[in-house]
């Protein structure tokens, strides 16, 4: 009979050096269910669905031909903004006039980039009230992103801190002019 031998790792796992790995997070499951089999289309965008993640076109499937199923739905980004959700704000305090058409354009235009790149990222919102003007991200990493953007491109005109809530994701960016 030949003695069997076990490999390094194996003796490693039984000596404790190496810790045997756990069941996979559930966190992506959770939050957003199981994989779909067929291609969903969202109504209101038509962004694509399929191997688990939105897509912008339907030219990028890797197997267009095969019969597949087409379900009509709504995405996680148009079901956000139906509900009046958000997962980013950036919040620009006392801009000059001059630097508020600009701030905005830069916003609507890093959202459509955005959107290009992930169909679930977007800018829900830009609204103007007094001195402060607030963009909303249905992304919290989106909002971070926006709000070292503007503070790079006015270079070192804004005051740049961002937080994140505890017990929801929403991330905010605060971005307050140094003055004159």
């Amino acid at each position: 009979m030949v003695q069997y031998f076990p490999f390094r790792k194996e003796l490693n796992q039984a000596r404790g050096y190496l810790k045997t790995r756990g069941p996979k997070s559930k966190k992506n499951e959770q939050e957003y269910g199981p994989g779909k089999t067929d291609i969903l289309v969202c109504e209101q965008c038509r962004a694509f669905y399929w191997h688990k993640s939105w897509h912008r076109n339907l030219e990028d499937y890797p197997a267009l031909n095969q019969e597949k199923g087409l379900k009509f739905t709504t995405c996680p980004a148009c079901q956000m903004i139906k509900d009046k959700r958000y997962e980013g704000q950036v919040l620009v305090q006392n801009a000059p006039v001059e630097m508020k058409a600009g701030i905005k354009k830069l916003a609507e235009t890093y959202g459509q980039r955005a959107t290009e790149n992930d169909a679930m990222d977007r800018v829900i919102s830009i609204e103007e009230t007094g001195p402060i003007i607030e963009i909303k991200t249905t992304e919290n990493q989106m909002a971070k992103r926006l709000a070292k953007k503007i503070s790079e491109v006015y270079r070192g005109k804004f005051e740049l801190s961002i937080s994140n809530s505890k017990g929801e994701d929403t991330a905010r960016a605060r971005l307050t002019f140094k003055g004159k």
